[in-house]
């Protein structure tokens, strides 16, 4: 959002997803020799604040990833544990598991009796505001309430078009979330959509004849069980079955000295089978379950999918449910090779500056030759960053090169790289790059040589 703040509080609890944000800041700052940036919270901003601000965006980012549990890290790049006076609780490795946040502000105080009052089922007009009548939009109630007033939130979801934005007419606003309630702000557009089947299988057990998927394991009876030997894989995948956590069986004959007949399963969904003589393995299939729904006129692109506000993946192979953060490995990627790559356009947006420190004062000589400066390098092809400057813009730059901002002008596979190619639509088709080490990840918009090509045409003549 725009924001020109003289002062403003924000009390309660509100969370924002995604809305759209446009910011102003003053150029990136780079301080002279013998100077110090300012204190983590600027002159004027009380303590309570700061770190109620601090809280807020460390909660909202264990929401954004969920999978990350604790999200220790951010919790310590926020300085909530050295500024904010935070603890972990536990201690040693469980501590990841049970941070604990700065002590919350204190409830606010009841709303004055002329708070203006949005919801996201109001109406917009002259007459909103009221805790009967309330409006419908931010925007119009902090209009409303102007300076030095209220806005009280109500619950529910607030769908913005457009940023919210506060000028000098709405100083010293206070705006809070009604008491008990959770109001969400969200950038999103609402989908109406009617599913209707459009892939619907059967479960069913795939089965691989001499494989293994539990070579080098031992029984725990947790994630790896052994209910004995059956006198046959069928018997085996029956005994898997009746188990609702198994997920995949290897049956060993009468060849497998030492484990003649044996069976043993898995729950914990690990899938890599090995070839090897004397064994079947199975696993569950659950079949196909694709709906689909229409939302032409609704939407002209998807570039984010939430449903029922947690985060969806698109359709994309191999399909990643962690989203692109969770490198699959090697197994599941197509070589770099089997493709013919259009070398970076260096002279885009012209010369890259470089800057490093080579005072004697702030150089470091226990790093075995790495990272000995303070570097940094601006525009050139650091332009597609905000602000136009990174390390590894730099002229000399150490530990693994500056792959990250020399991105490939282009990219042609090779026939019979991509799986399932040709295809019949590439209008919303995204290519996307990164290595196992999940270094340097470019985007890259497909084109119509990845089309089915079309058949061609008859002749045609003059008249």
């Amino acid at each position: 959002m725009l924001f020109r703040i003289f002062e403003m509080k924000i009390t309660g609890t509100l969370l924002w997803l995604g809305a759209p944000a446009v910011t102003h800041a003053a150029q990136w700052p780079i301080y002279p020799a013998g100077t110090a940036p300012p204190s983590p919270a600027p002159s004027g901003v009380p303590a309570s604040f700061d770190c109620a601000m601090r809280t807020f965006a460390y909660e909202h980012g264990k929401a954004l990833l969920p999978r990350l549990g604790a999200f220790e890290p951010l919790f310590y790049a926020l300085g909530l544990n050295e500024d904010c006076n935070g603890t972990l609780s536990g201690g040693g490795a469980a501590a990841a598991n049970t941070p604990t946040p700065p002590t919350p502000p204190p409830p606010p105080s009841p709303p004055p009796a002329d708070s203006v009052y949005v919801a996201p089922t109001g109406s917009d007009g002259a007459s909103c505001g009221s805790a009967a009548s309330p409006c419908a939009s931010l925007q119009h109630a902090a209009d409303k309430a102007g300076a030095g007033g209220t806005v009280v939130v109500r619950g529910g979801t607030y769908y913005l078009a457009a940023p919210v934005l506060l000028t000098s007419a709405h100083a010293f606003l206070n705006i809070q979330a009604a008491a008990g309630e959770r109001p969400v702000v969200s950038g999103g557009v609402p989908l109406r959509v009617a599913w209707r089947p459009h892939n619907i299988t059967a479960p069913s057990w795939d089965t691989d004849a001499a494989t293994n998927n539990v070579q080098m394991t031992h029984c725990n009876n947790a994630t790896i069980v052994c209910p004995g030997t059956t006198d046959d894989a069928g018997a085996c995948q029956a005994l898997c079955e009746a188990d609702g956590s198994c997920t995949s069986y290897t049956w060993h004959d009468a060849s497998c000295k030492g484990y003649e007949r044996h069976c043993i399963y898995r729950t914990d969904g690990v899938w890599d089978p090995r070839a090897d003589k004397g064994h079947t393995t199975g696993r569950k299939n659950a079949g196909r379950n694709v709906w689909v729904a229409d939302v032409a006129g609704q939407v002209t692109s998807v570039p984010g999918l939430q449903l029922n506000g947690a985060r969806a993946t698109r359709a994309r192979f191999p399909n990643l449910p962690a989203g692109l953060e969770a490198s699959c490995g090697y197994g599941c990627m197509v070589p770099g090779g089997s493709a013919a790559w259009t070398p970076p356009d260096f002279g885009r947006f012209g010369p890259v500056q470089y800057f490093t420190d080579n005072r004697s004062a702030t150089r470091r000589n226990d790093t075995d030759n790495w990272f000995n400066q303070y570097m940094i390098g601006t525009n050139g092809l650091c332009s597609v960053y905000d602000p136009p400057v990174g390390y590894w813009c730099s002229e000399h730059t150490s530990g693994g090169g500056a792959f990250a901002f020399r991105t490939p002008s282009g990219v042609a596979p090779k026939a019979g790289a991509l799986p399932h190619a040709p295809y019949g639509d590439v209008s919303q088709a995204v290519l996307n790059v990164w290595r196992p080490q999940r270094w340097a990840n470019w985007m890259v918009r497909a084109r119509r040589r990845l089309r089915r090509p079309r058949p061609p045409r008859p002749p045609s003549f003059p008249r």
